[in-house]
C-alpha cells in the first residue's frame, strides 16, 4: 500500500509538471495572439493612411489623364488642319506644275 501511495505521488508530480508545462505553452500562445492582434491594428492604421495616399494619387492621375486627353484632341485637330492645308498646297502645286507645262509648250 505504501508503494502504491509512493507511485501515486510520483505520478501526481509528473502529471502536475506536464500541466504546468502545457499551461506555460498556452500562456505563450495567448501572448503571441495578443501581440498579433496589436500588430493587425497597427497595420490597419498604416493601411488607412496608404489608402488616403492612393486616393490622392488616383485623383492626380485622373486630372493628368483628362489634360492629356484634351491635349490629344487639340493635337488631332491641329493635325487635321495641317493635313487639309497640305492637300490644298499639293493641289496648288499640281495645278501650277500643269500651268508651267502649258506655258513652256507655248514658248
Amino acid at each position: 500500500f505504501l508503494q502504491y501511495l509512493s507511485d501515486h505521488g510520483t505520478m501526481y508530480k509528473v502529471k502536475a509538471a506536464e500541466i504546468v508545462t502545457k499551461a506555460s505553452r498556452v500562456e505563450i500562445g495567448l501572448e503571441k495572439l495578443k501581440a498579433g492582434a496589436k500588430d493587425v491594428e497597427k497595420m490597419k492604421i498604416v493601411l488607412a493612411e496608404e489608402e488616403i495616399k492612393l486616393q490622392q494619387s488616383e485623383a492626380a492621375t485622373n486630372v493628368m489623364l483628362s489634360k492629356l486627353e484634351i491635349s490629344s484632341m487639340e493635337a488631332k485637330k491641329e493635325a487635321d488642319a495641317v493635313a487639309k492645308i497640305k492637300e490644298v498646297c499639293q493641289a496648288d502645286a499640281k495645278r501650277i506644275a500643269g500651268e508651267k507645262g502649258d506655258a513652256e509648250e507655248d514658248l
